[in-house]
């Protein structure tokens, strides 16, 4: 699920989706010690929605990494 009033994140690096993800998280600890519920599952949505982004992220290195890793080496001629 996606927060409406959060921008676009999809051109962020995981670096710095990590680090927006560790301000977020310093947030929620903050909500969590007050008690104010309404933040507490703002701030859950929005940090879902960063590592939703970040495992898109790294599916995509990780993809793009064995498809380099698969070339005309890696057959063998049986002939």
């Amino acid at each position: 699920m996606y927060h409406p009033l959060i921008e676009d994140i999809s051109n962020l690096s995981i670096e710095a989706a990590n680090l927006k993800m560790s301000e977020l998280q310093k947030k929620l600890q903050i909500a969590y010690r007050t008690g104010n519920m309404d933040l507490m599952n703002q701030l859950q949505m929005v940090i879902a929605m960063y590592q939703d982004h970040i495992n898109t992220k790294t599916a995509e290195q990780m993809k793009e990494i064995n498809n380099r890793n698969q070339g005309p080496d890696d057959k063998i001629d049986i002939s």
